[in-house]
This record gives C-alpha cells, structure tokens and sequence, in this order.
C-alpha cells in the first residue's frame, strides 16, 4: 500500500499519474467551454435573424389608402425578399448548429473511450508496478551478504581486574553468646519399617496343661454350604497348580489355596471367600467344580482377603478382592478348596490371569491389584528439589533429587515413576511444599497443579536454577511432577553486561556515558532480584546499575 503512495514512489511514477489526471482534467473542461461556446454563437447567430425581421405597423386610424392599392405596395415586396432571406440563413444556420453537434457527440464519445483505455492502461502499469516490487521483496538475492564495512570505533575499556589474594587469617574472635531456640518445626512423615529385630528371650513356664484359659474371640462367619458337598472317602482332595494359582497341603477336606503375587507364593484369607470362587480357582486348574472351606496351616504372605468372585473370571486376581491380611486374618484361616469333576482339556501352564503387572499404566493401579511396585533403578542426571527459597543447600529444609520419569504422586516418602512403574524410596519431595529446584542441562522439568499431571503447568528446560518458585508464581502448586528428555535444538547464549551509574536512572541511558563493571554469559534472561545478576557478576552495584543483553536465540 506505501507504493502507492507518491511520498515513496522515488522513480517518479506516483508523479506520471498525478500529471495524466490532471490532462484528463483540462481535456474535459476544454471540451466543456467549447461546447459552451459553439452553443452560445449559434445563439447570437439566430438572436440575430429575428432582431432584423421588421413587421408592418398599423396604424390607429385603419388601413392607409395606400395599403387598398390594387397593386402589392413596393415596399412589401422588399420586406417579403428580405424575410425569405433571413430565413434561409436561419435554416443554413440550424442546420450548420445541428452539423456541430452531432460532431460534439462524437468526440464526447471518442473522449470517453479514450479516458477509459487511458485509464485501463494506468490501472495495468500500477499492477505491473506492484508485481514487480513484490517479486523484489521476495527474491533472496537482497539478503545476499555485502562487502565488508570500514573498521567501528575503537571498543570500550575493559573491566577492572581480579581481586587479589586474601590476607592472612585473624585471631579467632570470642564465641558470640547463644541465640534463642527456634519455635518446633512441623512433625515429618513417619519413617519406613526398621528391620526385624533380634529374637527374644524365652518365656516363663505357662500354667499347666490341663488348666483351661480364657475363651477367645468369635470366629469369622463360615462359609456357606451346599448340595453334595465333599464328604470323606478316604481319598485326599485332588492338587494342582499353574503360573499365578496352586492346591498345596491337601487332605480329604480340601487343599490350601495359594497365589502368586510379587514372583512370592502367599495364602488367601477365608473371610468373604465365595464358593464362586472355589469354582473359579478349580476351573483355572482344569477342573470342572470345587466347593470351599476353612484349611489353615500357612507360611509367609497372606495376599489376598474379602475375594468375590461372580463366576466368569478366569483367575481370583481378576476378581474383586481386598489387598493383604484385612481386619484379624490370620494363617489359621487361609482358605482351603477341593475341586472335583474330571479334568477339561487345560494347558496349566499357561497364564490365565489377566490383571498382570504388564497390563497397569500407574503405579497406583498397580497397588490397587495388590502387586508391589519394584525400586526404580535411577541413571544419568537428575533434577534437584528444594522445600525452602535460596542456594541450596543453605536453604535448609528438605532436598530430593530425582531423574527421568512421570512422578504422579508425591509425599509419604514415595514418589511414584508411572513411567517405569517403579517407586523412588526415601523421596522426600512433597508437592505442597516445593520451593525452589535446579534443572541439568538435557532435561525438561514440567510441574503440574495437581496429582496425575492435571491441572495448570509450567517447565523448565536446563540448565537452569530457580531459587524462589514464588518469583514464577508457582510456590506450593506442585502435585505431579515430569522429568524428560529436551527436545534438541540450537541452545540461546545471551551475553550480558553490567553498567554502573553515578546518578539515579529513570530510563535506559546511552551505555557510553556509563561505566562496565562486568561480563558474563548466561543461558537465558530470567532475573528476579539482585541476587540473580550478583550471581553472574559480583561487582553489580546496589542500586543505579543497568543491564544490557545481546545474543543469539
């Protein structure tokens, strides 16, 4: 649109349009005034003609003697030849007048034409115009490289050198008096189980054998029987076992039932067991029915309680149950099942259960079909956290430290790795309270809201170390944390300089009349305070300083 403009136009075309309007302009008023013209004198012409037509008068008194002559009077005749005259100038001249303009019209209409080509023709040389100068702002041929310019001015003085060495150390000064206790800080989260401790010493001698003791509690409620039950035959209670499910310790009532959890074999607590999943258990192993009952006798592990199964699983992990030993389960009530009916074509070896450690994408889901997630094994670098503002480790308060992963829950000394399903023990980061941190170079931290990686966000790619979170408004918002690979590209380098001034500064000054008090590089223009620049140049003055950035990005 500047094109058009006659201010820019500098070849002068803008002018050359300007000067073809105004042609146009004085061709028509020329036109104009001629018309006029030709019309006004082919009024004067006819003006003229009746202005010489003279009528006879009659007098007051009648007609003359001389005007009864039986002969037309002389005079008459004159006036008749000279009417016969005029009017035949009167005729030449309106067909004289009709000639021109019919003439007039006809160059009206060549003028019209001619206006319209001409402008026809302006409209395509302003269209070639533009194309062409848009096709020279698009062709790279300008940002070609020039010759190089004449040397720049001489560079300013350089910074003021480094410090010397320290003096020798004083005399160690008098121990200053104590200060005042603190108020107790908040209790921590409780510890993780110590280890097992050593086995005591053997008790006194009960009362004897015979003496009858206190009644004990009342038992769990049995489970509910039904038709044709197992009755004893003198036969044991048929075995049998595949990779998640096993019949151990058999007897003419039943078998124990026990599953495998964590690659370790553990029993099942009697409470809520259905006899739906009696036949569930027996169907996993090849057989076609199986009824329940309490067996008892177990080691190690009780993984599962409350199982309630509804008849169409194909294993007890699939089924709704409860994680661990609930309530007062116990060994003596692991459930015991005897399956009957002949064996159905069955490979038992192979897996049936569904709700295998594979099939979780949380670690929470993991818990939740009661398996242990593993340790994660951490590698590479790894991003540093901090519960207070400040360098750490100065800062006080908690650090955690943790590599690549997702981290969908923090605090109770766990942080969960949804990534690897694993868990970080002794992780002491909490959300919450997530201050400040410190990100490597070749990792992305990126801190959401809340748990599960919900809510608002904001990253930070490394190298980088944020000492106050409340400077990025994000103090205490932590609840989920991704760790991740940056993505590679070409890294920003800013160099900054640090000028000092003699007097207050309301605006940006020219640097020249400042003095440079330091240099540094750094990765990116994040500064929050003056504790931010003293870190890349100690020698930044406390007030009346400026600071200038340049670089590549």
């Amino acid at each position: 649109g500047n094109m058009l403009r006659p201010s820019s136009a500098p070849d002068g075309r803008a002018h050359t349009r300007s000067f073809l309007g105004l042609s146009l302009v004085c061709i028509g008023l020329a036109i104009s005034i001629f018309v006029v013209s030709s019309y006004m004198e082919t009024k004067s012409s006819i003006t003229s003609l009746y202005s010489g037509i003279e009528y006879a008068q009659t007098s007051s008194q009648g007609v003359s003697s001389e005007d009864q002559s039986p002969e037309m009077p002389e005079k008459f005749v004159r006036e008749e030849e000279k009417a016969t005259k005029r009017l035949k100038k009167m005729k030449a001249a309106l067909k004289k007048t009709d000639a021109e303009s019919e003439k007039i019209e006809t160059k009206i209409k060549d003028l019209r034409d001619w206006v319209k080509d001409s402008t026809q023709e302006i409209a395509d040389l302003v269209k070639r115009i533009n194309t062409k100068r848009s096709d020279d702002i698009a062709d790279k041929s300008h940002l070609v490289r020039g010759p190089p310019g004449p040397p720049g001015l001489p560079g300013m003085n350089g910074i003021d050198g480094v410090d010397g060495q320290p003096g020798q150390t004083g005399s160690k000064g008098p121990r200053g008096k104590a200060g005042v206790s603190g108020p107790q800080g908040p209790s921590g989260p409780p510890g993780l189980a110590g280890p097992r401790g050593p086995r005591g010493r053997r008790g006194r001698k009960g009362p004897s054998p015979s003496a009858r003791g206190p009644g004990g509690s009342t038992g769990f409620e049995g489970l509910q029987g039904r038709d044709g039950i197992w009755a004893t035959t003198g036969y044991f209670c048929p075995g049998g076992s595949n990779d998640w499910t096993r019949l151990v310790d058999c007897n003419e009532a039943s078998c124990r039932l026990e599953t495998q959890y964590n690659g370790q074999w553990g029993s099942v607590c009697g409470w809520g067991f259905t006899q739906e999943s009696a036949t569930v258990v027996c169907r996993s192993l090849g057989f076609t029915d199986g009824t329940a009952s309490n067996h008892g006798g177990g080691v190690g592990p009780i993984w599962l309680s409350g199982v309630r199964c509804q008849g169409t699983e194909s294993d007890i992990g699939d089924c709704p149950k409860s994680c661990g030993a609930v309530g007062s389960c116990s060994h003596g009530w692991d459930v015991g099942v005897c399956c009957v009916g002949n064996l159905l074509e069955h490979d038992s070896s192979v897996t049936v259960r569904k709700s295998t450690p594979s099939s979780f994408k949380t670690v929470a889901a993991l818990r939740d079909a009661c398996y242990a997630p593993p340790v994660c094994k951490e590698s590479g670098p790894a991003a540093q956290f901090h519960q207070n503002c400040g360098p750490a480790p100065q800062s006080g308060g908690w650090h955690a430290s943790l590599h690549e992963g997702q981290f969908s829950h923090l605090g109770g000394g766990q942080c969960d790795n949804d990534k690897d399903l694993c868990v970080v023990n002794g992780c002491s980061l909490q959300g919450n309270q997530l201050s400040a941190l410190s990100v490597p170079s070749g990792l992305e931290v990126v801190l959401y809201e809340r748990p599960n990686f919900q809510g608002q966000s904001t990253s930070f790619i490394g190298p980088i170390t944020v000492d106050c979170l409340a400077d990025e408004e994000w103090q205490g918002r932590t609840g989920s944390v991704q760790i991740k690979q940056a993505k590679p590209g070409p890294a920003s380098t800013w160099t900054m300089r640090m000028y000092s001034s003699a007097s207050p500064l309301n605006d940006m000054p020219d640097v020249y009349s400042l003095k440079l008090v330091g240099t540094a590089i750094v990765p990116l223009i994040s500064f929050h305070n003056q504790y931010d620049f003293e870190r890349f140049v100690p020698q930044t003055p406390s007030a009346n300083y400026a600071a200038v950035f340049f670089g590549t990005v």
